[in-house]
């Protein structure tokens, strides 16, 4: 005889595999896992009661495998000037959501919060994109709230990879800073001196390890490396009151990951450049010559002869 709630279990399993099974890209693994799988990426995110990435494959190399269920960190303030820092063990995990857009596979990791005695339940949801052609993910963050409560920092995403041996990280510090991945953590701080453009990068002989966002607004964030045992990357990001409309926060740029066999330089090339060039300051517009008369003859004498 089956107990009540294995029945119950049984036939949420099979509406999350049917629900998955229609999504393209996005599947129901053997061992209920989610996955997202383009056949460039692979990653895996534990089925159950709580959050876990299981691997990370990015073109043919495995980034990550048996992860720890940390995901991302929610500092809010209250009305009254309640501080609380949300993490995801806080929270109700209700597993995911997928879906499908255009050429674009997501899955929507659900969390309920609770942040008084009403019994209402504010989600958050942690969103995890592959789009069809890619060879990165891509990491959103949205967050409902009480009334008269803003989010004031993020943590997002956390994510722990293998430890690359002999890896070297890289920064956009000054003109570009290569140093030994340490178990100290580095910050780079964007838009400043220590972080000049949005990633970092850890590489050795067998390629690069990318990891940045492309926002074209240029707002303030600290992107966090530290080689303590793992490989461990996130993001944070000092959020803006405007972020927060009709009840729900949004952060408002994507984080992205994915390895290139090619290199740093290939990887840079390839994700970061292109992008550049759709940022308010690096479009046709900004080009010195489309802009000459704006300029003073002191810097054009002294830059272009």
């Amino acid at each position: 005889m089956f107990a009540i709630k294995d029945i119950n279990m049984f036939f949420k399993r099979l509406l999350i595999a049917a629900s998955l099974l229609i999504c393209g890209a996005v599947y129901a693994s053997a061992d209920d896992s989610y996955v997202l799988d383009n056949g460039k990426v692979y990653a895996s995110f534990a089925g159950g009661d709580s959050f876990r990435i299981e691997k990370l494959i990015m073109n043919g190399k495995t980034v990550a495998t048996a992860g720890s269920e940390r995901f991302w960190h929610i500092t809010c303030l209250g009305p009254i000037g309640e501080n609380p820092v949300w993490i995801p063990q806080q929270g109700k995990y209700q597993g995911a959501v997928a879906s499908r857009e255009g050429n674009i596979s997501r899955l929507t990791f659900v969390w309920n919060l609770r942040f008084d005695y009403s019994g209402k339940y504010y989600p958050v949801r942690a969103i995890v994109s592959l789009p069809d052609d890619a060879d990165r993910l891509f990491f959103e963050l949205e967050m409902d709230l009480p009334e008269g409560w803003i989010v004031t920092s993020t943590d997002y995403p956390l994510i722990t990879c293998e430890l690359p041996e002999q890896g070297k990280l890289i920064t956009t510090s000054g003109w570009g800073v290569e140093e030994d991945l340490t178990s100290a953590n580095v910050t780079a701080a964007y838009p400043t001196v220590s972080s000049a453009m949005q990633f970092v990068l850890v590489h050795n002989d067998e390629g690069a390890l990318y990891f940045g966002t492309e926002d074209s607004s240029g707002s303030g964030r600290y992107y966090n490396v530290d080689g303590n045992g793992a490989l461990h990357l996130s993001m944070t990001v000092p959020a803006s009151e405007g972020w927060t409309s009709n009840g729900t926060f949004r952060l408002p740029f994507a984080a992205n990951i994915g390895f290139d066999p090619n290199g740093w330089e290939h990887a840079v090339n390839t994700w970061y450049k292109p992008a550049s060039y759709k940022f308010t300051w690096g479009g046709e517009e900004m080009k010195i010559a489309n802009r000459l008369e704006t300029l003073s003859q002191w810097l054009l004498d002294t830059f272009c002869g």
